[in-house]
């Protein structure tokens, strides 16, 4: 595949032959892109595993669903951010009660309810 601005080739790259598949010269993303390229599942559970263990898993499992793992990265960082309005305590019982029922551990928007349902005491 070839670019070209002002009819001068300004990049090529080597077509990829996967269905759905790509190929990216970091060298030709914007700064800001190349921040999330860094990225990776492992670093995601990692995050999550601040929250707790049942949000690692919860991460892993969405993260470990999708074809390609950067699919998940939005799923997951807003699972991650939801401690930003909720107490980690609500967000480890919301992935708790998400792994369990798998009613809610694919879409970030099925949380809520999870999130709404207080966690039993103990």
């Amino acid at each position: 595949m070839e670019a070209f601005h002002k009819g001068v080739r300004a990049a090529a790259h080597v077509r990829s032959r996967v269905k759905g598949g790509y190929t990216t010269i970091p060298d030709h993303m914007p700064p800001s892109h190349r921040f999330y390229a860094e990225w990776n599942p492992a670093r995601f559970i990692q995050w999550a595993g601040k929250t707790g263990e049942f949000t690692a898993r919860l991460v892993e499992e969405i993260l470990s669903t999708r074809p390609y793992p950067e699919q998940g990265y939005k799923t997951c960082l807003g699972i991650i951010n939801l401690t930003r309005n909720y107490d980690p305590v609500r967000v480890e019982a919301a992935a708790k009660r998400a792994l369990k029922f798998r009613a809610c551990s694919y879409r970030f928007n099925e949380i809520n309810p999870c999130l709404r349902t207080r966690p039993a005491a103990g």
